[in-house]
C-alpha cells in the first residue's frame, strides 16, 4: 500500500505540475486559460470520484472485505488509458471527457486510500500510518515536477 500511495502521489503530481504546460504547448492556450483548464474542470472531476468511489466501496465492503483494494486497483488500472487520447487530439474539447474520467478514477484513489490501509493497520497504528504514507508520498512526488522537465527536454511534454 505504501509503494503503491507513493507511485500514485507521483503521477497525481506530475498531472498537476505539467498539464497546464501541455495545454499551453500543444493548443497555445494562454497561460491564464491553460492554468485555469488544468485546475477547475479536473478537480470537479475528482471531488465527483472521491464521492463516488467512497460510496461504493462503503457499499461493497460490507460484502467483501478487500473491497477498497479493488476499486483502487480498478481504478489505477482504469485511469491511464483514459488519458491517452488526449495526446492524439486537435481539439482541447475533445479530450475533456477523458480528462475528466482521469480524475474521477483519480477522486477514486484519492478518497479510498487511508480507508484500505485502516482496513490491515490496527487503530493503534493509524497516525503513524497515514504519516508513513503521507511522508513517502511527498519525498516521491517532489521528483515528478523535474522529472518532467527532463522529459519535457528529451521527449516533450506532448509525449
Amino acid at each position: 500500500m505504501t509503494v503503491f500511495a507513493a507511485c500514485s502521489t507521483f503521477g497525481l503530481y506530475l498531472v498537476y505540475t505539467w498539464f497546464p504546460t501541455f495545454l499551453y504547448d500543444k493548443f497555445s492556450f494562454s497561460m491564464a486559460r491553460a492554468g485555469f483548464e488544468a485546475s477547475i474542470y479536473p478537480q470537479m472531476g475528482t471531488l465527483g470520484g472521491l464521492l463516488a468511489g467512497g460510496a461504493l466501496a462503503d457499499r461493497y465492503y460490507r460484502r467483501f472485505k478487500a473491497a477498497r483494494f479493488c476499486i483502487i486497483l480498478a481504478a489505477f488500472v482504469t485511469l491511464a488509458p483514459c488519458d491517452l487520447p488526449a495526446r492524439e487530439q486537435r481539439y482541447v474539447g475533445r479530450d475533456a471527457g477523458g480528462r475528466n474520467r482521469v480524475r474521477v478514477f483519480a477522486g477514486f484513489i484519492i478518497g479510498n486510500q487511508a480507508p484500505a490501509a485502516f482496513d490491515v493497520v490496527p487503530p493503534s497504528l493509524r497516525a503513524s500510518t497515514i504519516g508513513i504514507l503521507n511522508m513517502l508520498g511527498s519525498a516521491v512526488s517532489g521528483l515528478a515536477p523535474f522529472l518532467g522537465g527532463l522529459a519535457r527536454r528529451t521527449v516533450g511534454v506532448h509525449r
